[in-house]
């Protein structure tokens, strides 16, 4: 049986596939709030991602 992830270990997979896709620019400040609205979740989910871990 496959585990389910959570939301915020789908974002952050999804942050990690966007930082090393080169989908952000050089320099582009990323915020909890843009984050959150960019990945459809919470600000405290987005927030969350802070110490995760793959």
């Amino acid at each position: 049986m496959a585990s389910r992830r959570t939301i915020q270990e789908e974002v952050y997979q999804r942050l990690s596939h966007a930082l090393m896709t080169g989908w952000f620019d050089p320099g582009q400040i990323l915020t909890i709030s843009s984050l959150s609205e960019l990945f459809g979740t919470s600000q405290h989910r987005a927030h969350g991602m802070h110490g995760a871990r793959s």
